[in-house]
């Protein structure tokens, strides 16, 4: 399938009009992203509750609903997020924070303000390692679509309003 081309769930396949098409892949491509951020956050605070209060809101042998636990709905910080890629690519705070250039301090900073605005782990810490956990990975694939659909909003946005040579 080509960039052009769409698949609309469920239905044909669709080729939308000239240009329309870089917004219709931005607009599914975060709502898939938005749709994982949502389910790590809900799945994370369930496991929060569940053990802060292992008997509340529950029958005996029964899961807490995840509709009893409103996500959080506001946007993620790209930059934050570039961060957290590059330390997931790298798998080390301190080669991340060289490439980034900036402190190792500042950058695992910013990746537990991360962690503390999606309210889950994204990395397993040791004096030694760094690994992601199953919410890390989820985000680390998510954000590098949402990254790259950034950038190429940012170019196309700067395209329009480039001065049109008069002809």
């Amino acid at each position: 399938m080509t960039i052009s081309e769409l698949r609309v769930t469920g239905g044909p396949l669709v080729r939308p009009a000239n240009g329309a098409w870089q917004s219709l892949l931005v607009l599914s491509i975060l709502s898939a992203i938005t749709g994982v951020i949502l389910q790590v956050r809900s799945a994370a605070k369930q496991v929060e509750a569940a053990l802060q209060y292992p008997d509340r809101g529950r029958k005996k042998g029964h899961a807490m609903e995840s509709s009893q636990l409103p996500p959080t709905q506001e946007p993620l910080n790209l930059y934050r997020l570039a961060q957290f890629l590059e330390v997931a690519e790298q798998l080390s705070f301190t080669r991340a924070a060289r490439k980034l250039h900036i402190t190792q301090q500042a950058l695992s900073t910013s990746v537990r303000r991360l962690e503390k605005e999606l309210g889950v782990t994204l990395f397993e810490r040791t004096t030694r390692r760094v690994a992601l956990t199953r919410a890390g990975r989820t985000l680390r694939d998510g954000s590098r679509t949402l990254l790259m659909v950034s950038r190429e909003v940012r170019v196309q946005t700067r395209q329009a309003g480039a001065p049109q040579p008069l002809i």
